[in-house]
């Protein structure tokens, strides 16, 4: 039959979930059929989908907010969650609180099967001032960071060659992966001047989900022999570093910040000073 004729073509296939209770948790009658009833309201979901379903939100007493969800699986074999960043979206998409949750408890989700859970959002995670309490318009996510990218104004772009700009994104996506919370700096390239200044030019990367501004930024070079090379503070004029983003910056250690005489810079490092 031809798609003409087909009325079902071009219509990706959805599936339904089956409520199911974790293994060792018991509920009372109307425990389970409260959760089924809003298994059985939820939508569909595509096939190899992952999906947080909210049902209740309320406000603990000391501040926190308690949402009762279904997390909902049509992945075609078990999946076993680890630790996942979950958020409450208000009705634009906007994050109203963000967690790490930890489903280390929660047994290995079979394929097509909805499981209910427990998320509580303490205070502090708690970013904006009101709280859609109506169910129409707030949701549950996991959140998915978006890759790390090259944290660069049109200007700088355009004082680089193609070439350079190009091996700067690439040395950015090949980077190791930064920790959610994680600032650091990563060395690109180094040269000792005849009067013994070290021009510096590395990657500031955020791996948070904010931006960050520096101020004064602490750090030391550790040369091939693993010593201490040259170390100083750097006041950097309200240098912002765009969340999730790596920007390069140049610095010049004068020749007082040198610790040590020879240099054996065929490899080298550099590191924020606590």
């Amino acid at each position: 039959m031809t798609d003409r004729y087909n009325k079902n073509a071009g219509r990706e296939k959805r599936f339904a979930t089956t409520l199911r209770i974790p293994s060792g948790k018991l509920v009372s009658d109307d425990t389970y059929h409260y959760y089924a009833s809003h298994n059985d309201k939820s939508p569909k979901l595509k096939k190899d989908q992952l999906s947080l379903y909210g049902i209740d939100l309320s406000q603990l007493e000391d501040g926190s907010l308690q949402a009762t969800a279904l997390i909902r699986s049509t992945v075609h074999k078990p999946v076993r969650l680890k630790e996942s960043e979950i958020v409450i979206l208000d009705e634009n998409g906007q994050p109203i609180a963000r967690i790490t949750e930890n489903f280390s408890s929660l047994e290995a989700l079979q394929p097509n099967t909805a499981y209910p859970w427990q998320f509580v959002f303490p205070p502090e995670s708690i970013m904006g001032d009101e709280v859609p309490w109506d169910s129409n318009v707030w949701s549950l996510a996991f959140e998915t960071k978006p890759a790390h990218k090259l944290d660069m104004t049109d200007e700088e772009k355009a004082s680089i060659s193609e070439v350079s700009l190009a091996k700067l994104r690439k040395i950015v996506e090949q980077a190791p992966a930064l920790d959610k919370d994680e600032l650091s700096f990563m060395g690109l390239s180094i040269r000792q001047t005849k009067d013994d200044e070290l021009i510096t030019t590395l990657l500031v990367r955020n791996g948070t989900i904010q931006d960050l501004e520096l101020k004064q930024v602490p750090l030391i070079i550790y040369d091939a022999l693993g010593e201490a090379a040259a170390r100083g503070t750097f006041k950097l004029s309200h240098l912002t570093i765009k969340a999730n983003s790596s920007k390069p910056i140049t610095l010049v250690f004068p020749k007082e910040a040198l610790v040590k005489e020879k240099l054996d810079l065929s490899s080298w490092k550099i590191e924020h000073v606590e």
